[in-house]
């Protein structure tokens, strides 16, 4: 299990921004506006950010295991 993920809080921010912004795009687009093409774009680059600090901590911890 990626443990030292589910420990950090940074991710947790990551994780939960980025869901909040998903919802705000899907209730945006349901209304038809138009800005939901950015914040859905800004909800991309925090997943991967997200997704990126999460390969940081697994590998670091696998580096320092060994």
């Amino acid at each position: 299990m990626n443990w030292p993920v589910l420990k950090d809080k940074k991710w947790w921010i990551y994780l939960g921004i980025s869901m909040v912004l998903y919802v705000i795009t899907i209730i945006l687009a349901a209304f038809e506006n138009e800005y939901w093409i950015a914040i859905l774009v800004l909800a991309l680059i925090i997943t991967t950010l997200g997704g990126r600090r999460g390969i940081y901590l697994t590998h670091e911890v696998k580096e320092k295991g060994e």
